[in-house]
């Protein structure tokens, strides 16, 4: 009898969480793009950006991040500024919160989210120059060699959730929007070693600043 009780409370609170979770999860993947472009921004909103997101889709455990570069001519050098979701995703922060408190509107978040914020300057950090550099060096492959042996052969790759790339720049002519769900595409690659490099110089300074208190 026991046994069949404790089986019943274990039913109803599967029952009851895979409930809430589908009236949840809707309301919270309809308002995250939204949250994260705020939270988030790629652009600046003077001189010329050169801008990078990134997030991994359905795995929220993994955290948010992104740095945007701008380049002010009459300053002569590029600053940073590098975001990053603190210890928790902002999609699982949102999920939160909102669980909290349902009847909110999503807006009366975004001062609770927490994500750690961090400027970098070239003067202080070589990495802002050379990556910024490397970046307009970079080439745009529309079909690689081996996708396009691959499509011969009828074949076709999908990925599935993916950790998606989005980019914004500011290049010759006009402006580049991408995002990229590939790992290995050489511009995921370069904001993968992009971020790493900055990471490592924001810790520099860190220690830095430490040293000399």
């Amino acid at each position: 009898m026991k046994l069949l009780a404790i089986t019943a409370l274990l039913l109803f609170a599967t029952v009851t969480c895979s409930a809430q979770d589908q009236k949840d999860w809707p309301w919270v993947n309809e308002r995250f793009q939204a949250v994260l472009q705020q939270v988030m921004p790629i652009k600046e909103p003077t001189g010329e950006s050169l801008g990078y997101r990134s997030y991994r889709d359905l795995y929220t455990n993994e955290l948010e991040c992104s740095f945007v570069f701008n380049s002010v001519p009459r300053d002569r050098h590029i600053t940073a500024v590098l975001r990053k979701a603190d210890s928790v995703s902002i999609y699982d922060q949102i999920m939160a919160l909102h669980t909290k408190n349902p009847e909110e509107n999503v807006d009366t978040f975004m001062k609770q989210l927490k994500v750690n914020e961090r400027h970098l300057s070239e003067a202080t950090c070589p990495a802002v120059r050379r990556q910024y550099d490397r970046f307009y060096e970079l080439v745009l492959p529309m079909l690689s060699a081996d996708d396009r042996a691959a499509q011969a052969r009828g074949e076709y790759s999908i990925t599935l959730h993916p950790r998606v790339h989005t980019f914004q720049a500011h290049i010759s002519g006009g402006t580049l929007h991408l995002i990229i769900g590939r790992q290995d595409h050489p511009f995921a690659v370069w904001a993968t070693e992009t971020l790493s490099a900055l990471e490592n110089c924001d810790s520099a300074a860190s220690e830095n600043r430490k040293e000399q208190r």
